[in-house]
């Protein structure tokens, strides 16, 4: 999935007055913490991408737990527009997707070999 294709979703959903530039933003930054927080402690994990300034970029969450994306810019776009019911209703989604995709990621791929330190 692009960002472009997330972002003319998001915007049908929910019409806001944030620029594809925010969005744009906002998706990069949500990749860079997937990538850190799941894909970069398994095996054969692509290089950390970085910081997003095309549309037509290929995300890295793919079918069927895309849907994180549009979650995170729904509850992006209620933060910012201090609606805060609908945002914390978002945040539940959006985490559910995350933990969704972490489990997946964790369940197929191989982790990382790593030391262990003692005290």
């Amino acid at each position: 999935m692009t960002a472009q294709e997330v972002i003319s979703q998001v915007n049908g959903l929910r019409p806001n007055p944030y620029s594809d530039d925010d969005k744009l933003r906002w998706l990069s930054n949500l990749d860079a913490l997937i990538w850190q927080e799941v894909i970069s402690w398994h095996e054969g994990a692509p290089v950390k991408p970085e910081a997003y300034t095309s549309l037509d970029t290929t995300l890295l969450v793919s079918e069927p737990y895309s849907d994180i994306y549009i979650k995170h810019l729904l509850l992006q776009i209620d933060y910012y527009n201090a609606e805060y019911a609908r945002y914390n209703n978002d945040m539940v989604m959006y985490n559910m997707a995350l933990e969704n995709f972490s489990g997946f990621y964790n369940r197929t791929n191989i982790p990382k070999k790593t030391a262990i330190r003692l005290p």
